[in-house]
């Protein structure tokens, strides 16, 4: 019983939040969008669609999105009374995996609904577990390699296949197999910046990155802080 009251107070609770969020003039059909992503899948795109039912014209001077993986786009900034508008989103994955919570924040300049929150439920496939983040090598220092791992956790559905050095930093195989990837990252040559990604290649459409660098930067405690 008294989950059940508990579910009936958070439903009331989310709908009294949506019916605020709705309270302004441009009315969305749609605050939150969900997903399930396939292993193949790179990104996920939708579309917020909504309708100005005020009596005056609205402008949109702004659009944020809480993460740098997400970018956000409406079809115009300016919308008559009766005007119907569109919001772009796309939400890429990178090396993400798991429930994914994103946010998209609209600000007009009407007072009675200056800011408008939506919503990215997006859940991914399980990724592969990297033993490092970025990797960063002193500029001017004798670049030695850096031991990289990339294991398949319980779950995943990736295989690995393989893994792809660039034109700045040399890639050696250590040890590969379709769930565990051994290898070893250099700068072909440390006398000037660089910024590059090491590409992970599972079977599938997906790749996963690793993030290197040779950069102007102080060592603490004999590693190097990106």
């Amino acid at each position: 019983m008294r989950m059940l009251l508990l579910f009936v107070l958070m439903t009331a609770a989310a709908l009294n939040a949506a019916e605020a969020v709705n309270a302004g003039p441009l009315k969305f059909a749609l605050l939150t969008a969900t997903h399930v992503a396939a292993p193949d899948d790179t990104a996920f795109d939708t579309t917020f669609a909504f309708t100005n039912t005020g009596n005056h014209v609205v402008s949109i001077t702004g659009v944020r999105a809480s993460c740098g993986c997400t970018t956000a786009k409406a079809d115009q900034t300016l919308y008559a009374s009766g005007a119907h508008g569109v919001l772009d989103v796309s939400f890429v994955f990178g090396n993400r995996g798991g429930p994914q919570h994103k946010t998209i924040t609209i600000i007009t300049d009407d007072p009675q609904q200056p800011r408008v929150e939506l919503t990215l439920e997006v859940t991914l496939p399980a990724a592969p577990v990297i033993s490092h983040g970025d990797l960063v090598w002193r500029l001017g220092e004798v670049p030695a390699p850096r031991a990289v791992a990339v294991s398949i956790p319980d779950g995943c559905p990736y295989r690995l296949a393989g893994v792809d050095g660039t034109d700045a930093f040399a890639v050696a195989t250590v040890a590969a197999t379709a769930k565990d990837l051994r290898f070893t990252v250099v700068p072909r040559a440390a006398a000037k910046p660089a910024t590059d990604a090491i590409t992970v290649r599972t079977t599938g459409a997906r790749t996963f990155t690793l993030w290197v660098a040779v950069k102007d930067t102080p060592a603490i405690s004999g590693k190097i802080v990106p």
